[in-house]
């Protein structure tokens, strides 16, 4: 990652931390805990992947484009990763959980906030658990 005073951005550093040492990251606490700086690190590098491919699949998208089309790209790995391999294997269920966002093609999904509840409920079910 680039370093918080190269990318001009505020970040909560326990102190004292070396100008050198503070690295710009999508929150600004990250920096602080070394499982947080990790998984910012690998979806920072793979959002930076899947713009280099866009890029040379659509050169004529400017920056935003590229950004904003990599970060849903990037959810949608993020929910399949949760719902495919972490909710699948907790569940203990032989169904077998696929995300395929192609059930929603052609619908107007953006009326229907069920899922935010359903993922709120999905975050927050761990304590729940006997």
């Amino acid at each position: 990652p680039p370093l918080s005073k190269d990318a001009q951005v505020e970040m909560q550093y326990i102190m004292p931390v070396p100008e050198d040492s503070k690295y710009a990251l999508g929150h600004s606490f990250f920096g602080n805990l070394p499982g947080l700086f990790m998984y910012a690190s690998i979806w920072m590098r793979e959002h930076n992947r899947v713009c280099d491919v866009m890029k040379k699949e659509h050169p004529e998208w400017d920056d935003e484009r590229l950004y904003q089309t990599g970060k849903l790209i990037l959810l949608g790995e993020t929910i399949k990763i949760v719902i495919e391999d972490y909710v699948q294997h907790l569940s203990n269920y032989n169904f077998k959980l696929l995300f395929d966002p192609s059930l929603l093609f052609g619908e107007p999904f953006q009326y229907q906030s069920r899922i935010a509840l359903e993922f709120n409920h999905l975050y927050h079910w761990h304590p729940f658990l006997p």
